[in-house]
């Protein structure tokens, strides 16, 4: 054998592991710029389940009617804590309301001096607030009294079909888009 072939077959046996590991690497980039871009994928899915899961029906319900979670019965507020006031669903803004531990879901919270005061106005859908279990006011909040010790319920109140925060339709005598504590909490 001359002396070149020689050189040449040590050269590509001494350089054969080092282009095999080139391409070797560039397979792995490639596969991991792969992998990347699904992890980006499910990323973007998982974050869009998340945001349908917030806004999906409660118990048959569906997304844009509000429904209390909490107080919903059995609960101590203390006055001058920071005390969670949360709902779910609704549509544009959600009202919040102390009423009396009375207050239903089947009859019209507005009549019967049922409606203690509002507490939280043009809230979000799906939310909550902290609430120090003081006052309530009118639903401009600029007019407050001081809540006095007892049992209560929540009630919150959101945008109907048509957009109106009403809490019952006398023309076609049945409520709007509302929700009341299935039971009475007691404020301290």
């Amino acid at each position: 054998m001359k002396k070149t072939t020689i050189a040449f077959i040590i050269g590509v046996v001494m350089f054969a592991p080092l282009i095999s590991s080139a391409a070797l690497i560039d397979d792995l980039r490639a596969q991991v710029l792969s992998l990347t871009e699904v992890v980006k994928s499910l990323q973007t899915k998982l974050s869009a389940l998340i945001v349908a899961q917030n806004t999906a029906s409660v118990a048959g319900i569906s997304s844009s009617q509000v429904v209390v979670v909490s107080p919903n019965g059995n609960e101590t507020f203390t006055k001058g804590a920071q005390n969670t006031i949360s709902w779910q669903g609704g549509k544009g803004q959600v009202s919040v309301a102390l009423v009396k531990a009375t207050a239903n879901n089947t009859n019209n919270p507005s009549t019967g001096g049922l409606l203690i005061g509002w507490i939280a106005s043009k809230a979000a859908p799906g939310s909550s607030i902290s609430w120090n279990a003081q006052t309530t006011c009118d639903l401009s909040m600029t007019k407050c009294s001081n809540v006095a010790p007892g049992s209560y319920k929540v009630m919150v109140v959101s945008e109907d079909a048509g957009g109106n925060l009403t809490m019952w339709d006398f023309k076609q005598n049945k409520a709007g888009n509302w929700d009341v504590s299935n039971g009475p909490f007691t404020i301290k």
